[in-house]
């Protein structure tokens, strides 16, 4: 503490809010659990471990790392301020009500030479792109406010070929109780005015029910709309993956493509277009945990599921691409990547590779998984894996994401 009160007037501002912040931390902490020193020297040996007690801030604060990067919570909070009536709540703003946020490519990347090099160099300045919320222009729609908070929001899926003459891409933006598909529609045609666009789906599951359209009000010659659709989950109904056909239904104007005004009445037309699929991975948040080894065990197993399966993968590196893929979750400690042993050309003499992966499933259960994979044969990846969470219905469904 002596230390410590000496650097409250060091030159450097940061220096001094560090340690004005632990300076207030611990001598609340002595205050609270004053130190109690043993009655003989003799018995220093048999003086018991210093585990914190419960309600001991700082052993907190000191002891117990973020559960997320600095920029990752700066992110949170941006995304927290964005949900309507988010900065007019009385809740206290904590860790665990915070939106949870995905893990972006650069957070878990590897810094170049040239990178590490520019580091070094302190006039060098590190421009970091801002994110937009994929979420942010839902909470802007009024009959979409109402919703509540998106748990995640998935990276654009293409329905049409890029050349085609409407090119269709969807957004699926999951909540606690609804899917709200955002289809952007571009219109590559350039004597027609697209008016009143939607997509229909049609499925045979009984998961999701559609309880809303907004349409896309009108969509000009080289411009892009949007149209959203609203999905209620069905509580009673075990989440499983979820095809559909869908469809763009649209009013067609012919126009003038040198002026843009109107030659025709309207007609109604219809584009077929390639089936969505709604997957458990979807209600998984790609979200790394600061120590995979750590939080395994304090997971324990009481909840494991451990199953084994052959896929239908000509290399390991594939076999690992599609798990990751079906499973939703993000590779801890680099083991993402398949490493080929020394000196052997190509995967398919590669040794087994475990992979450690993690997540939070929807309503904010933590989720690991690891998984051991070999190859075996020419087209074959054999595959070991154990799911951990603290809920059993959650690690079964994630289990289940294996097909």
């Amino acid at each position: 503490m002596t230390l410590l009160r000496r650097s409250l007037m060091d030159e450097d501002d940061e220096t001094r809010d560090r340690t004005t912040i632990v300076v207030t931390v611990l001598e609340h902490a002595m205050e609270k659990n004053p130190y109690v020193s043993p009655e003989d020297d003799d018995e220093a040996d048999d003086i018991p471990a210093d585990e914190p007690v419960e309600g001991d801030e700082a052993a907190f604060v000191l002891l117990e790392g973020l559960p997320m990067s600095f920029d990752k919570l700066h992110r949170s909070l941006v995304a927290y301020q964005s949900q309507p009536g988010s900065m007019e709540s009385a809740e206290a703003i904590v860790l665990a009500t915070l939106p949870v946020l995905e893990d972006r490519p650069e957070d878990n990347r590897v810094l170049s030479q040239e990178d590490a090099d520019g580091l070094d160099d302190p006039t060098a300045v590190v421009v970091q792109k801002e994110v937009v919320d994929p979420a942010a222009a839902l909470y802007a729609i009024p009959e979409l406010a109402s919703l509540g908070r998106v748990f995640r929001s998935s990276a654009p899926t293409p329905l049409t070929e890029s050349e085609t003459e409407y090119v269709v891409s969807c957004t699926k933006h999951i909540y606690e109780e609804h899917v709200v598909l955002q289809f952007n529609v571009e219109n590559t045609i350039d004597d027609q005015r697209l008016e009143n666009v939607t997509v229909m789906l049609e499925s045979d599951s009984g998961v999701f029910e559609v309880t809303g359209e907004i349409p896309a009000p009108e969509i000009k010659y080289g411009g892009m709309g949007t149209s959203y659709t609203v999905l209620k989950r069905q509580e009673d109904v075990p989440l499983e993956t979820t095809e559909f056909t869908s469809s763009l239904h649209f009013n067609v104007v012919q126009v003038d493509p040198a002026t843009g005004e109107s030659e025709s009445d309207s007609f109604e037309e219809e584009y077929p277009l390639e089936d969505l699929l709604i997957s458990s991975a979807d209600y998984m948040a790609k979200v790394t945990v600061p120590d995979f080894r750590k939080a395994w065990e304090v997971a324990g197993n009481d909840n494991e599921q451990m199953n084994k399966y052959a896929l239908q993968y000509k290399t390991l590196g594939d076999g690992v691409a599609a798990v990751i893929e079906m499973l939703g979750m993000q590779p801890c400690d680099g083991t993402g990547v398949v490493k080929t042993a020394a000196g052997v050309g190509g995967e398919d003499d590669t040794k087994p590779h475990m992979m450690h992966l993690s997540g939070t499933f929807i309503g904010g259960k933590s989720v690991l998984a690891r998984a051991q994979m070999a190859k075996q044969g020419t087209s074959q990846v054999l595959l070991k894996i154990a799911v951990r969470s603290e809920d059993p219905d959650v690690t079964q469904t994630v289990a289940d994401c294996i097909r």
